[in-house]
């Protein structure tokens, strides 16, 4: 018994560092084919062959679609078309040169050289 028990360890271990090695190469082809599909995102969104649930709301259709296809339906979708959308008019306040401001000189401080300021003191 104790024998068995002595297989059956080892076979847990190298099973366990089988699924391992597994999990860290399906890791890698994740992020390869997270790369590959951004890189092969289309702008327009014209190249979807199939109509998506949201797109067939006035059929009657099941929601499960065809019974051959093994895939799950679509509702929407993901990530939707780019669309251009208006910016903001550039706005030229025309009327800028015409405006006359408030004297803000009794706000403004005296000028330091007539005052004898210390740097004037030093070079004169």
């Amino acid at each position: 018994m104790v024998k068995e028990l002595e297989v059956l360890c080892n076979e847990c271990r190298s099973n366990s560092c089988i699924e391992h090695a597994l999990g860290i190469m399906e890791e890698k082809k994740a992020q390869e084919n997270l790369s590959e599909g951004i890189f092969n995102i289309s702008l327009t969104g014209a190249e979807r062959l199939e109509k998506f649930l949201l797109e067939k709301l006035d059929i009657f259709e099941s929601a499960v679609g065809d019974s051959n296809v093994k895939r799950a339906p679509r509702i929407a979708a993901f990530p939707p078309a780019f669309q251009s959308i208006s910016r903001n008019p550039i706005v030229l306040d025309l009327a800028y040169n015409m405006i006359e401001f408030p004297s803000i000189e009794s706000r403004m401080k005296k000028d330091r050289k007539a005052k004898g300021g210390f740097i004037s003191r030093i070079f004169g």
